[in-house]
């Protein structure tokens, strides 16, 4: 028996929720392998983790094209998952998960966009123009992108 081996059967024994929380990791690992199987190797590096909640199986990735690509592919590997781990899953949806670990985008100002003079100055009469204040508030700061 191998140290992770021993450490979780002594989890287990220890506290009942923790063995189940460790059980389910491990079906979610495997069923993130099996997923990754299906794909190229170039692909499977993109898809980066799944949720099992109830009926429903969420895959998250890191690629927009490779999202797209598993929610055509997911009524082919429903019935694959039901057998291969005798899932309840009804559903399958894929979601995007940006790699930046939750820290936004930094800011280059040399990439900002501008606004042509003549658009920003008809952005800021539209704001005038409107009885929205947080529309025309939006507008204003708009058109303040101006070259």
């Amino acid at each position: 028996m191998t140290t992770y081996q021993k450490i979780q059967t002594f989890v287990k024994q220890a506290n009942p929720s923790l063995g189940k929380l460790i059980q389910q990791f491990q079906t979610e690992q495997n069923i993130l392998h099996f997923i990754q199987a299906q794909l190229s190797a170039t692909q499977a590096k993109h898809c980066v983790a799944i949720s099992v909640r109830k009926d429903k199986l969420v895959v998250f990735c890191d690629s927009p094209s490779l999202t797209s690509k598993l929610r055509y592919l997911g009524p082919q590997l429903l019935p694959k998952l039901q057998r291969k781990f005798g899932l309840g899953v009804l559903e399958m949806s894929c979601k995007t998960h940006s790699a930046t670990s939750g820290k936004p985008p930094s800011k280059n100002l040399d990439q900002v966009m501008r606004l042509p003079p003549q658009a920003a100055r008809e952005m800021s009469e539209m704001a005038e123009a409107i009885d929205d204040p947080s529309l025309s508030a939006a507008l204003r700061r708009l058109s303040r992108h101006s070259k």
